[in-house]
C-alpha cells in the first residue's frame, strides 16, 4: 500500500460519464369527414422538445494506493473531480396543424403549417427571432385511376406529383448568448516590478454572434411522375427539385486581434437543383424466384447565389497541402483554391520561366470542385423460396479530391507516371553535351514563355515556346 507519491507519479485511473437526455410531449386531436366525392381529415397539435447533457470525469492523483483496486477512493492523493449537470439545454416549443383532402380517392392534397418557438435563438435580454413559422403543399394525381377505361392494360400505375415546402431550424445551444460576456481566463503574477497579482478574463465564447441572427429556413420545390408497366414489373420515377438555404448560420473567421476566432452570420442563399431517375424492373418471377433491381441517378448541381454583404467566399473546414475547399459566391460548396495552379495567359497557355518550368500563379485560383457530377446506384435482390440474396453498388462520378500521396509520390519522383521524359524508351529527347556524349534527359515542356522572358543572347522570347 502506498500512502505517498511513488515510483507512478503521473499516472492516474480516470472515470468519464457524459449523458445526452431527450423528450418530446405531443398532444393531437384529429377530426374526419366525408361529403359526396370529397373526404377531409384534419389535425392540430402542440409540442416540446427538451435536450441536455450532463458530464462528469474523475481522476486519480499519482497512481493507486493499493494495484489493481481501480476505485477513485485508491488514488493516493486526492482525486479530482470536474461535473456539470444540464448543461447546452434546448427547448423547442411548438403548435402544428394538417389538413389532407381528397376527390374519389384519385386527386390528394395535404396542407401542413408548422411554428416553432427555439430557445437557441434567445438573447440574454429576451430578444431573439425565436419564433419561425414554415408550411408544406404536396399535392398528387392518380392518373390510373382518373383514366383507367382509357390506358392501355400493360400500364399498372401512374402517378403526378408536385410539392413545395418550407422547413425552419435554430442553432446550437448558447451560440448567440454567451459572446460578449467574460470568464475568468487566469491569474496574472507581477515578478518583475513584484506589484502583485491580478486576475485576467477571456471571452467566454469564441464566436461572436450576429446582433440580430434570422433562423435557418429550407425552401423546396419538386414535381414528379411515378409510371409502372407490365404489373409493375417495370417501372420509372423521375422527379425534379430545387432547394433553396436561406439565412443559413455559419461561422467566419474573424481577425485574431478582435479577441474572438469566429463571428456568427446569416448566409444569404445556398441553391441546389438536380434531376433523379429511379428505373426498378422484375427480369425473373416464378414460383420459387424472385429477381428485383434497381438504377437510381442523381445529378445534382450546386451554387452559392448570396452569402452575406462584402463577404463572396467562405472557408470550409477541409483541405490539404497548399489547398483549400472554399464556398464561393457563383460557384459551389466545395470549390477547390490553391495558389500553386499554372499561371496562364489570356488564351489559357501555361507560362514558362527562363529555364523552361512552368510558373505558379502565386495568387487563389480555382482547380475543381469536391460536388460530383453524377451520383448512380445499383439495388439486387435475388429470392429463392425463403432465402434472400442482396447486392448493393454505389457509384460518384466527377468530383476532385486532393491527394497527399499522389502530391508526394509526383514531387519524389516514385511514381510510374514520372518516368516521362527520363530515358529514350519513356520520350525523352537527345541532348549533346559539351564532350560530344548524347544524352537523353530531356522534354520540350507544354507553354509558352511569359512575357519579358528573354535567352541567353537577350532574345525577347514572351509567348515564344519550345
Amino acid at each position: 500500500m502506498a500512502d505517498q507519491p511513488s515510483e507512478f507519479r503521473g499516472s492516474k485511473y480516470e472515470l468519464k460519464e457524459s449523458q445526452k437526455e431527450q423528450y418530446k410531449l405531443t398532444g393531437m386531436l384529429t377530426a374526419n369527414h366525408k361529403f359526396g366525392d370529397f373526404s377531409l381529415s384534419g389535425t392540430v397539435g402542440i409540442e416540446r422538445f427538451n435536450e441536455d447533457q450532463s458530464y462528469h470525469n474523475s481522476v486519480t492523483t499519482n497512481g493507486l494506493r493499493v494495484p489493481s483496486l481501480f476505485e477513485l477512493n485508491n488514488s493516493v492523493e486526492a482525486a479530482t473531480t470536474e461535473a456539470y449537470a444540464k448543461i447546452n439545454a434546448k427547448r423547442i416549443n411548438s403548435v402544428f396543424g394538417l389538413i389532407s383532402a381528397d376527390w374519389k380517392g384519385q386527386v390528394f392534397l395535404d396542407v401542413t403549417g408548422r411554428n416553432d418557438w427555439s430557445s437557441t435563438l434567445r438573447y440574454l435580454d429576451g430578444s431573439g427571432n425565436v419564433s419561425y413559422f414554415y408550411p408544406s403543399f404536396n399535392g398528387s394525381w392518380l392518373l390510373m385511376q382518373t383514366f383507367r377505361d382509357y390506358l392501355p392494360t400493360s400500364i399498372s400505375f401512374a402517378k403526378l406529383r408536385a410539392s413545395y415546402a418550407i422547413v425552419g431550424g435554430g442553432t446550437t445551444p448558447y451560440l448567440i448568448t454567451s459572446p460578449g460576456t467574460y470568464t475568468y481566463y487566469n491569474l496574472f503574477k507581477d515578478d518583475y516590478y513584484n506589484s502583485g497579482s491580478y486576475a485576467y478574463f477571456d471571452f467566454e465564447n469564441k464566436n461572436l454572434g450576429a446582433a440580430d441572427l434570422k433562423p435557418e429556413k429550407q425552401y423546396a420545390i419538386e414535381v414528379g411522375v411515378d409510371y409502372r408497366m407490365f404489373n409493375n414489373r417495370l417501372g420509372l420515377d423521375v422527379a425534379y427539385y430545387k432547394t433553396n438555404t436561406k439565412n443559413q448560420i455559419l461561422e467566419l473567421a474573424a481577425a485574431p486581434e478582435s479577441g474572438v476566432s469566429n463571428r456568427i452570420i446569416n448566409a444569404g442563399n445556398i441553391q441546389n437543383a438536380g434531376i433523379e431517375i429511379l428505373i426498378t424492373g422484375t427480369p425473373v418471377q416464378t414460383k420459387d424466384w424472385l429477381w428485383d433491381v434497381s438504377v437510381n441517378m442523381t445529378h445534382n448541381r450546386n451554387k452559392i447565389i448570396e452569402l452575406t454583404s462584402g463577404v463572396d467566399k467562405y472557408k470550409l473546414d477541409a483541405g490539404g497541402d497548399e489547398t483549400e475547399a472554399w464556398a464561393t459566391v457563383g460557384g459551389a460548396y466545395g470549390d477547390i483554391y490553391t495558389e500553386y495552379a499554372f499561371k496562364l495567359d489570356d488564351d489559357g497557355n501555361k507560362l514558362l520561366n527562363a529555364n523552361g518550368g512552368w510558373i505558379r500563379s502565386g495568387e487563389s485560383t480555382k482547380i475543381g470542385s469536391i460536388q460530383p457530377k453524377l451520383l448512380a446506384g445499383f439495388t439486387s435482390n435475388l429470392t429463392w423460396k425463403n432465402i434472400s440474396f442482396g447486392m448493393v453498388i454505389d457509384a460518384r462520378f466527377g468530383g476532385d479530391i486532393f491527394s497527399g500521396s499522389y502530391n508526394y509520390g509526383m514531387a519524389n519522383g516514385v511514381l510510374k507516371s514520372t518516368l516521362n521524359g527520363r530515358t529514350q524508351e519513356t520520350g525523352s529527347l537527345a541532348r549533346t553535351l559539351d564532350d560530344g556524349r548524347v544524352v537523353y534527359d530531356g522534354m520540350i515542356p507544354d507553354g509558352v514563355f511569359d512575357a519579358g522572358v528573354k535567352n541567353k543572347d537577350g532574345i525577347d522570347m514572351s509567348g515564344m515556346s519550345y
